[in-house]
């Protein structure tokens, strides 16, 4: 499976953190998929990452929103920019892979204009 893959199952399971604690759960949830030893790696500590660093993702998004406060992201869009955030801050991953990933992630999981939502919200965060 490639990156992309990857940070598909990540989103997946941060989207999942909404509702309960997957952290311990996690394993079970992606043995069954067709995942690299490198992917699956890359899934479990970058969970871990999020989870350690998550009152700083949100607040980059907070500070980040225009007109618009945080409970009133889809849970959908917010999995996608806590992943994405991560990647940027935390993995030091080129800018320009991770919002065009974390727009078609919008394209294929969210709302019609989710992706649209996602591009500008990172957009200001790495200007």
């Amino acid at each position: 499976m490639s990156r992309i893959g990857a940070r598909e199952n990540l989103m997946q399971l941060v989207f999942g953190l909404n509702f309960k604690d997957v952290l311990e759960e996690s394993e079970d949830l992606y043995l069954n998929k067709n995942l690299t030893e490198e992917d699956k790696e890359y899934i479990f500590s970058s969970l871990n990452g999020i989870k350690n660093n998550y009152n700083d993702i949100i607040s980059l998004i907070e500070d980040n929103l225009v007109k618009y406060n945080l409970d009133r992201i889809c849970k959908t869009d917010l999995a996608i920019l806590i992943v994405s955030i991560y990647e940027i801050k935390y993995l030091n991953m080129p800018n320009k892979v991770v919002i065009n990933e974390a727009v078609e992630l919008a394209k294929k999981y969210s709302t019609e204009n989710s992706y649209k939502f996602v591009n500008g919200l990172l957009a200001r965060l790495v200007n």
